[in-house]
């Protein structure tokens, strides 16, 4: 009696072992081969996480020194605000006696304004 072509063989106890371990087999050799593929290393994130740590470092020293430099400046744009206002009375007054000085009357407001400005000019060029 003939089998026909596109039949399967028959199973036996035996046969039907051997493709257990054969498929156990190739399922070790695909685990192992994607494994190692896509296995988690943590060797490969010591690197970029000292990196990203030493940069946070920089970024975290240089935004403190900035703002310390920051803090100073203020400091000193207050010490200097405060300097113009105990002044500021005393220059204008100063102002108004060279007017007084000069007649009383100037010739034009043009000229009264640019001897105010030379007089700021030369008591900052003092001050400094």
């Amino acid at each position: 009696m003939e089998e026909p072509r596109n039949a399967k063989p028959r199973e036996t106890p035996e046969s039907g072992a051997l493709d257990f371990l054969e498929k156990e087999k190739e399922d070790e050799q695909e685990r192992k081969r994607f494994g190692s593929r896509f296995s988690f290393n943590f060797s490969h994130l010591i690197l970029p996480m000292l990196i990203s740590v030493g940069i946070t470092v920089v970024l975290v020293s240089q935004f403190a020194a900035d703002k310390q430099r920051f803090n100073a400046l203020v400091g000193e744009v207050g010490d200097l605000s405060q300097l113009v206002q105990a002044m500021g009375r005393n220059i204008e007054l100063r102002i108004e006696s060279l007017d007084y000085i000069d007649g009383g009357f100037l010739t034009s407001e043009f000229d009264s304004l640019e001897r105010k400005v030379a007089f700021l000019e030369l008591e900052i060029s003092r001050l400094k």
